[in-house]
C-alpha cells in the first residue's frame, strides 16, 4: 500500500471516529440524568429491604399521638415492589413505587379474619385507609435507623429498624435438617 493511500485511509478513519463520538455526545446531551434522590434523607429500596420497620410513634394531622394496641408493634416489611404490614389482626400487602423521598402506595389487600380485640381491629382499618395516602418517606441514620412515613393529611408514622437476618448475618437464612439417631444403651448382664 502506498504511503499516500495509507494517509488517506488514516484520515478517513479519524474523521469517521470523530463523527461517531460527536453523534454519541449529541444523543446523550438532551437525555435526563437519573437523580440519586430528591432529598438527602431519601431511602433506596435496598435500605428499606434491609430492615423490619417497627412502629414507635404515630401522629395524626394535628400532631396528636395515637396509641397502637398491637403487641408486638405494627411492622412494615419492604421488598423490591411490595410492602407488608404485620402484627395487626390480618396481614396487609400493597405495591409501592419510590422516587427519591416520594412514595406512592397502592390500596392494600388483606386477609379478612375476625379479631377478638376491637381496638386492634379499628387500628387495622385506620392503617388500611391511611397507607395508600403515603406521600413521603425519610430515612434517618443512627442505631437503629429511623424511618418516617408522611401522609397526605399531615399524619406520620415514626419507625425503628431491626435488621433482617440477611442484613445481620450477610445472607438469607438457610434451613438445615439434622437427623439424630438414638441408640439403645448397651445391655447389661446380671
Amino acid at each position: 500500500m502506498s504511503p499516500r493511500l495509507r494517509t488517506v485511509l488514516k484520515t478517513a478513519a479519524a474523521v469517521t471516529l470523530a463523527g461517531l463520538v460527536s453523534a454519541c455526545g449529541n444523543m446523550t446531551q438532551g437525555a435526563p440524568v437519573p437523580s440519586t434522590s430528591s432529598s438527602a434523607n431519601a431511602p433506596s429500596p435496598a435500605q428499606l429491604k434491609a430492615y423490619y420497620w417497627d412502629l414507635k410513634a404515630a401522629y395524626d394531622g394535628k400532631g396528636q399521638a395515637w396509641k397502637s394496641s398491637a403487641k408486638p408493634a405494627m411492622q412494615l416489611q419492604f421488598d423490591d415492589r411490595q410492602v407488608s404490614v404485620r402484627n395487626l389482626c390480618n396481614t396487609m400487602g400493597a405495591s409501592y413505587t419510590l422516587s427519591g423521598s416520594n412514595i406512592q402506595v397502592s390500596r392494600p389487600m388483606s386477609t379478612m379474619k375476625a379479631c377478638a380485640d376491637s381496638e386492634l381491629m379499628a387500628q387495622e382499618q385506620r392503617v388500611g385507609q391511611l397507607l395508600p395516602t403515603a406521600q413521603r418517606i425519610d430515612l434517618r441514620g443512627g442505631e437503629p435507623p429511623q424511618l418516617v412515613l408522611h401522609f397526605a393529611d399531615g399524619s406520620r408514622w415514626e419507625m425503628a429498624g431491626t435488621p433482617t437476618p440477611q442484613t445481620q448475618y450477610g445472607s438469607a437464612g438457610e434451613r438445615i435438617f439434622l437427623e439424630v439417631a438414638l441408640s439403645a444403651p448397651p445391655a447389661t448382664t446380671l
